[in-house]
């Protein structure tokens, strides 16, 4: 597919008008050319705006095609522009939306993704008791008691650890909020994963997919899409579902928009 074939077909896609077949493809245009994923990003939540400002009611192809925003701007430029527009935009979508977005979360999230310590590496004289303490707040989880899981690892966020003991207690900490219905909590701890320098690539794309599903809950696409859109890109376990579910809310948002015209 040339360039000018894909500016026509954001536009279409914009507008509500591909078929879920003309829409698996364009994706896969993204995928080859993260530049073009950009670009219709910016003229999806720009489409929005407009509309919601009203300033028109339908984007024009020809416009799409001729003059192409990554070309005219620089990167950064480019970058800050997309995030105030986003944000402009999909924050309205999240408020006007009857068809709760969080239907597509994650109903609960598995203790097996839960972590632990690898405490067989040291001699038992060696190993730290705080690591033994984290295994066994994880052995109550996978026990089906996480209340006293959740009791023992809120215990332990509050002791001097290492950042790997950092780590594993505040990710599993999110889960558990997760799984309370304590989303917002949830979403801080993972926040708490993120901030840690030298993070396992496989440990933060686990904190991005699942603080996007929590942010889901919360009805807050923007910040939504951003953590799952973070999560696709680590190409790891999550990076199939990200991609499926970065395409139900693009989806579901062009369809909304469209069905606003």
């Amino acid at each position: 597919m040339t360039d000018k074939n894909i500016y026509k077909q954001i536009a279409r896609y914009i507008n509500g008008e591909l078929n879920d077949s003309e829409i698996d493809t364009l994706w896969e245009e993204f995928l080859r050319n993260p530049e073009m994923f950009e670009y219709f990003e910016t003229e999806l939540n720009l489409a929005d705006l407009f509309r919601n400002k009203g300033y028109g009611s339908e984007i024009s192809q020809s416009n799409l095609i001729s003059e192409p925003k990554y070309v005219q701007y620089k990167k950064w430029i480019f970058a800050s522009a997309a995030a105030i527009l986003i944000s402009l935009g999909l924050q309205v979508f999240s408020v006007t939306d009857s068809d709760l977005i969080s239907n597509y979360s994650l109903s609960e999230i598995p203790v097996t993704e839960m972590m632990g310590t690898d405490i067989y590496r040291a001699e038992i004289d060696d190993t730290n008791p705080l690591d033994i303490a984290i295994n066994q707040a994880l052995a109550k989880a996978f026990s089906n008691k996480s209340d006293e899981s959740f009791y023992k690892f809120t215990e332990l966020a509050s002791q001097d650890l290492t950042d790997e003991q950092k780590t594993i207690v505040h990710l599993n900490l999110g889960i558990l909020h997760y799984n309370r219905g304590e989303d917002q909590k949830s979403i801080e701890q993972f926040l708490s994963v993120l901030n840690i320098e030298e993070l396992p690539r496989y440990t933060e794309e686990k904190a991005w997919w699942f603080m996007g599903n929590a942010y889901l809950n919360t009805q807050n696409v923007k910040r939504a899409r951003e953590a799952v859109f973070s999560a696709y890109t680590m190409n790891g376990k999550f990076e199939a579902p990200a991609l499926a579910l970065l395409k139900k809310i693009d989806r579901k948002f062009s369809n909304q928009s469209a069905q606003a015209q």
